[in-house]
């Protein structure tokens, strides 16, 4: 087994801990392989898109990254058949789409938001 050094602030630790805790599990090298492993399934999930398809996109980002979300947005209106933005508690916003088209322009939409440091999670759904 191999040993890795990971930098993580305090209260991404903090929620490591607390997941470690509430799943009860043996401690942070688990938990760690454990989101490894979920992520890589998610991942593979994507992968699998081929042809035209039907997803959705699902991100959550805080209401001062309104402007990455337009202008990401407008970048992928051909893979965009609606739309629904939400204001949530304490800054934060919701917005959901709903996709058709070729499976790799659904999927590079979907990196572009999950690779932007100013989006708190995205997650694709294949229909």
């Amino acid at each position: 087994m191999a040993i890795i050094s990971v930098s993580i602030d305090p209260q991404t630790l903090q929620k490591l801990d607390q997941l470690s805790s509430e799943l009860q599990l043996s401690g942070r090298s688990e938990a760690m392989r454990r989101a490894i492993n979920h992520l890589v399934s998610e991942t593979s999930q994507t992968q699998k898109l081929k042809g035209h398809t039907d997803c959705v996109l699902l991100v959550f980002h805080k209401h001062s990254a309104e402007n990455v979300v337009t202008s990401l947005k407008h970048k992928f209106e051909d893979a965009i058949k609606t739309q629904l933005h939400a204001n949530m508690h304490e800054g934060k916003c919701m917005e959901l789409f709903l996709l058709e088209g070729p499976a790799e322009r659904i999927k590079e939409m979907a990196r572009s938001f999950h690779g932007s440091k100013k989006i708190d999670y995205t997650k694709l759904l294949p229909v």
